[in-house]
């Protein structure tokens, strides 16, 4: 009885791939358990860190492994391992496109001030 009751009220720790706002992955360690997780730790292989093409990811998954973590019931934690090189250049393209809009704009502004300064001579 007493085994089963620990069986059934102890730490569940699932491991999710995360994909968050079309802009990042990572991995999402999830407590399921009826149990708070305590001294949860997340190792990382050498060879997996040094695999990940950006060098902020790699510092920073090399920094977090062998650390340990307390994950609640229902919690998660969240290791971020890359993201989306796409998304950044839309949006350095999208930043583009509104300068030149801004541009288009200021000048356009500029000639009608000419125009409204002429017709007020």
């Amino acid at each position: 009885m007493r085994r089963q009751y620990q069986e059934d009220n102890r730490p569940n720790i699932e491991v999710e791939f995360l994909y968050e706002r079309r802009a990042f992955y990572g991995l999402r360690f999830i407590n399921h358990g009826k149990c708070t997780a305590q001294n949860v730790k997340i190792v990382l292989d050498a060879t997996f860190i040094n695999s990940l093409p950006e060098p902020v990811f790699s510092n920073y998954c090399e920094k977090l492994n062998q650390k340990t973590c307390v994950i609640g019931v229902g919690q998660h934690y969240d290791l971020y391992i890359g993201s989306n090189n796409k998304y950044k250049t839309i949006r350095t393209k999208n930043q583009q496109r509104e300068e030149l809009h801004i541009k288009q704009m200021v000048k356009h502004m500029k000639v009608f001030l000419i125009l409204i300064w002429k017709i007020m001579q």
